[in-house]
């Protein structure tokens, strides 16, 4: 009998790492445009930085995408606090992220509510009480932009 492993959330962080790197090399963009990170036994972290763009937005979804079919990762949480510049892209990026089947179960969670650079368009969009905001110390708002 051989049976196969799970995968692990060390699994997950590999493959998002992996996936990260040869998006970067396919679309010529910034390796360092998203970092993740551990964050809990079952939660991890995406954190992104500077423009969201066309290419940039892909590297994202890559890593998303990675983390998402290992069921071990409950969690992903996308920090767009260091975001400078949110395009159509970065916002295609949320929204395939949010109605993405959860393979492995895994929630997405999204903090950076304050952050104006992602507030803006997406209430442009009428998108922003479309996600799942998580409160932090530095977000100014409530953790649901509803209220």
């Amino acid at each position: 009998m051989n049976a196969e492993k799970e995968p692990t959330i060390d699994d997950a962080v590999a493959a998002a790492q992996a996936a990260i790197v040869a998006e970067s090399a396919a679309n010529g963009a910034n390796p360092c445009c998203c970092v993740l990170r551990r964050v809990d036994v079952a939660c991890l972290m995406v954190s992104v930085f500077g423009e969201v763009d066309s290419a940039e937005a892909e590297v994202v979804t890559a890593a998303i995408d990675a983390v998402r079919t290992v069921r071990a990762v409950e969690l992903l949480i996308v920090d767009l606090t260091g975001v400078m510049f949110f395009g159509s892209r970065g916002i295609a990026m949320l929204v395939r992220a949010q109605a993405a089947s959860p393979v492995g179960g895994t929630d997405v969670g999204l903090i950076g509510i304050s952050n104006r650079a992602v507030r803006r368009p997406l209430q442009a969009t009428g998108l922003l009480e479309q996600f799942s905001w998580l409160a932090t110390n530095t977000d100014s708002e409530p953790a649901d932009p509803g209220r």
